[in-house]
């Protein structure tokens, strides 16, 4: 599945003007409390130029999320960085590895979309780095509101999500992330069933689902749960084409996300 009648773009949220000891297990654990949202923190302003969400797969802080929610603080660490929000408190991300793209997600192609391929980066939450101390929300009002405050301990034990083997066709699936429907970030979840498995051209094993209301922006790098709230995939991509359709690297791609 790539370019062609259907066409895809990265749902990253641009803002313009192997488990661990320890933690809660997944089944014991809401899933939704395993994940949470990466801001872009531009380093000049301090301000948020996008986010995307990620999930923890193991107790210390060790995360999933979509290459491309990472991309800029990878590529250009000198203006950007990487700052999670977990619980009210905002933490550092330090990147462990990242997919190398097709396409530049900066530069998003309504025309041609993107090809599907490969799209995972393994991140780490630490302690806050930042010199500010409080991640703040400006309304259209001008007040100010605080979304969540610095966390500079030592991490606690984070819940963690488990990852399964691959979906199958006709698999009910949930997306869980913080999807663009409010500026004050709330978890965003939407049901599908599995349409068809696929392969991506650089050999990525990935799927379409349909979902009645699908996953919105800022749901990139969102985990795709089974009825089990196992992780059967994540979540990087919808269609420009179809308002029903979305794309999902299958969780085949997530078992060594460092290869």
């Amino acid at each position: 599945m790539g370019r062609g009648s259907v066409l895809f773009v990265l749902v990253l949220a641009l803002i313009t003007p192997a488990a661990a000891g320890g933690g809660r297990s997944p089944d014991a654990a809401d899933p939704a409390g395993a994940v949470f949202q990466v801001e872009i923190v531009a380093r000049d302003t301090n301000k948020s130029a996008g986010y995307g969400t990620a999930f923890f797969t193991a107790s210390d802080g060790t995360a999933l999320t979509a290459s491309h929610v990472v991309y800029r603080a990878q590529h250009d660490p000198e203006h950007y960085d990487l700052l999670a929000i977990v619980d009210k408190e905002f933490y550092s991300v330090e990147i462990v590895c990242a997919s190398k793209l097709h396409d530049d997600p900066t530069k998003p192609s309504a025309v041609t979309g993107v090809q599907p391929g490969r799209d995972v980066a393994q991140i780490k939450v630490v302690p806050s780095r930042f010199l500010f101390r409080e991640w703040l929300l400006t309304l259209e009002t001008g007040e100010k509101l605080r979304l969540a405050t610095a966390h500079a301990n030592a991490v606690p034990a984070f819940p963690y999500l488990a990852i399964a083997r691959g979906p199958s066709a006709g698999e009910h699936i949930r997306v869980i992330g913080f999807g663009h429907i409010s500026p004050i970030p709330r978890v965003f979840v939407a049901t599908g069933q599995i349409d068809r498995m696929t392969q991506a051209r650089d050999g990525t094993d990935i799927f379409s689902a349909e979902f009645p209301s699908r996953p919105q922006p800022g749901n990139s790098g969102s985990p795709i749960l089974n009825d089990r709230n196992q992780v059967v995939g994540l979540w990087p991509w919808y269609s420009l084409t179809q308002s029903n359709l979305a794309v999902g690297i299958s969780s085949t791609a997530l078992q060594r996300p460092c290869p």
